[in-house]
């Protein structure tokens, strides 16, 4: 079961990036794709290590943090909370 588990995570980024606003986002940047497995009985999480098919513990290939910029805003369908006026506060 294991090893079908991490053989679907090795093949699901490239079936995220057939989509269009996948491949939209990717190119533009504003998305990274990132393949983990959590192991329930010990709370460890491998990651998938880029292309090489291979998992290592996240202490061994810590999975980078977002840009400022990405952090700065939350994105919701392509707009950011400030042109959101349900999630700004604003336009009640």
């Amino acid at each position: 079961m294991s090893r079908m588990v991490r053989e679907n995570v090795i093949a699901q980024p490239a079936n995220l990036r057939t989509h269009p606003s996948v491949a939209l986002m990717l190119k533009q940047g504003r998305m990274n794709l990132y393949g983990g497995v959590y192991d329930i009985e010990t709370g460890g999480i491998d990651a998938l290590v880029g292309a090489t098919r291979r998992f290592a513990g996240l202490a061994e290939s810590p999975i980078p943090h977002p840009p400022p910029r990405w952090r700065s805003r939350r994105a919701t369908c392509g707009r950011s909370d400030e042109d959101s006026p349900e999630l700004s506060g604003s336009g009640r």
